[in-house]
């Protein structure tokens, strides 16, 4: 019975370890990714320009770290701005 313990700590170990892992590569800020940086450039424009759905967009983008560092005030800024101009 000590044996089925001992793996089930050692599995459940492992996989918190894993997930631990994968959740740090997946929420870091994927700046180096060119095509991201200029997807946001494009759409940080068009939201300064007034358009609400790329408002909306550079929210989400700040918010996940795509194409930028990830911030979450100018994240809430964005969104807020989004929300307050009519997007749903």
């Amino acid at each position: 019975m000590r044996i089925f313990a001992r793996r089930n700590k050692s599995f459940v170990f492992v996989a918190l370890f894993f997930s631990i892992l994968l959740t740090s590569f997946t929420s870091s800020a994927n700046i180096g990714d060119w095509g991201m940086v200029q997807q946001f450039n494009k759409k940080l424009e068009q939201a300064q320009e007034g358009k609400i759905q790329a408002m909306y967009d550079v929210g989400n983008l700040y918010l996940r770290g795509r194409g930028v560092n990830r911030n979450a005030a100018k994240a809430a800024e964005w969104l807020q701005k989004a929300a307050s101009s009519g997007h749903a």
